[in-house]
């Protein structure tokens, strides 16, 4: 059985409920009180650039697939736990899935990651409001996705602005040309291409390679969507500055090793991974 996806305009209106409710229980200049107390959160985007392709992984709630197997019976889900397994098998930063109603997160596990490891943490979610920004670095975040999909030219340079004043990497995740061409002229830290369609579930892997062409090479691109095997990420890495894979990948120690390999990052001994000869096809 497949429960189908919320429509951007549920999402949307769910947030809105919840930024209201949040309002009222922690008003926004106490909000800022608590961020202003956070340590100086790191560059999202320079530390991407800072390695040969930096690895990313997803922190998710695996009650996130109740829209594909709603049966389906999981394990408690403990963020923090996860979080360290990740970083152990190679992950140099984090994106923590905070949505409530649809992923089974909490800002509270963005919190508990933040506090957890040393590398950069990201909060993915459907960010409309800057209490959602401020919300983020008070949790001790390094940046946030923003999604222009959801978002008119106002709101999309606004929340740009917003995060970066208050020192995160605002991180614009789009699909398509169009998309891209919106978010260009803000000048976002990051710039996620997703190969997934957010509105149809498409996965196409030549959107990726198709739009890094359209950047400019002072912006750093992460590459993410559909990619569960060493494989999709030797499909993706060309150009790209660092990539995003769901945990399950670097959860499982196999195909976690063949990434390392591929993205030429350290072990955990603590030596480097030669690089792939050029006439070896990378991970295969």
């Amino acid at each position: 059985m497949t429960l189908k996806p919320p429509s951007f305009e549920e999402i949307i209106a769910h947030k809105k409920r919840r930024i209201a409710q949040s309002q009222v229980v922690t008003p926004l200049d106490s909000l800022r009180a608590l961020a202003r107390m956070q340590g100086r959160p790191q560059d999202v985007g320079s530390y991407i650039r800072d390695n040969r392709i930096a690895l990313l992984a997803r922190v998710m709630n695996p009650a996130a697939r109740k829209f594909a197997d709603p049966e389906a019976q999981e394990n408690p889900y403990d963020p923090v736990m996860i979080a360290r397994r990740l970083v152990r098998q190679g992950a140099q930063a984090l994106m923590v899935s905070t949505d409530e109603l649809y992923h089974g997160g909490s800002v509270s596990h963005l919190t508990l990651v933040a506090n957890a490891v040393d590398v950069p943490v990201i909060r993915s979610d459907y960010i409309l409001d800057e209490y959602q920004i401020v919300e983020t670095r008070a949790a001790g975040a390094d940046g946030l996705i923003i999604v222009p999909a959801l978002l008119d030219a106002d709101r999309l340079r606004s929340l740009i602005s917003i995060a970066q004043r208050n020192l995160m990497t605002a991180i614009a995740k789009v699909h398509n040309e169009e998309e891209l061409a919106r978010v260009l002229p803000f000048e976002p830290g990051l710039i996620a291409l997703d190969n997934r369609d957010q509105i149809t579930g498409v996965l196409d892997f030549d959107t990726s390679s198709r739009l890094l062409e359209m950047v400019p090479g002072h912006i750093s691109i992460l590459v993410m969507g559909g990619l569960r095997s060493p494989h999709d990420v030797s499909r993706v890495m060309t150009g790209a500055d660092g990539v995003l894979v769901n945990q399950d990948l670097l959860l499982a120690p196999d195909s976690a090793a063949a990434i390392r390999s591929l993205l030429g990052i350290k072990d955990r001994s603590g030596r480097r991974k030669p690089d792939l000869p050029p006439s070896s096809p990378p991970g295969l």
